[in-house]
């Protein structure tokens, strides 16, 4: 993610630099660093980490933090199986068809 893809991301959630650094749980000087793409203390170049990226998109395809209450509703809901039978490890280690709804409803919004 580059300082110019932060702004596109920024523009298109509508976020101001408080709201954003609000939802990803940094300083608002944070933010305006990653948007100049240099450390305003230091004057140095600065890259945005990858983990940020993927808490940009993760907000953008409309998730929240990860909550695995959330996730065993949600299979509870996919698959009653689910409650009469245990799990296999398989089904307890991820929830891909949850990510994949969201993420196939992103880009069906950007498109």
């Amino acid at each position: 993610m580059t300082p110019a893809d932060f702004d596109a991301w920024l523009a298109h959630m509508g976020l101001s630099e408080r709201a954003a650094a609000e939802k990803l749980g940094c300083s608002p000087a944070t933010v305006g660093n990653l948007r100049r793409g240099i450390n305003y203390n230091t004057g140095k170049p600065m890259t945005i980490d990858r983990r940020t990226a993927l808490a940009c998109a993760a907000l953008a395809a409309g998730l929240d933090e990860w909550r695995a209450a959330a996730v065993a509703a949600c299979h509870a809901a996919h698959a009653p199986s689910l409650l009469t039978r245990p799990a296999s490890s398989s089904e307890l280690s991820t929830p891909s068809h949850h990510l994949r709804d969201h993420a196939s409803k992103a880009a069906r919004s950007l498109s």
